[in-house]
């Protein structure tokens, strides 16, 4: 009904669906990156592709607190003493 009424349309992928298939590793929408904790993890890819401007998965995510030093000293300003207080207290 859908063809003879010249409507596009898919079934809906799940996760599962998505890392199975074929058109999505062609495409490289689904990379392998690794892990410390858990060792090599297939997740989605930055998605749209730019030519100019690729993008990239380089990481699971960050530990806890991993990157607290460049978001409060860097990004936010905090001098490193008062960040050493902070930690000390427990707040960071």
């Amino acid at each position: 009904m859908f063809a003879q009424n010249e409507v596009v349309a898919s079934r809906v992928f799940d996760a599962a669906d998505i890392a199975a298939d074929p058109v999505y590793e062609e495409r490289e929408d689904i990379v392998t990156v690794e892990d410390p904790d858990l060792g090599p993890v297939r997740m989605q890819a930055v998605i749209p592709h730019f030519r100019q401007n690729p993008g990239q998965v380089w990481r699971t995510g960050p530990e806890l607190g991993q990157d607290n030093r460049l978001v409060y000293h860097h990004w936010l300003g905090v001098a490193d003493e008062k960040l050493a207080e902070l930690e000390q207290q427990g707040v960071v």
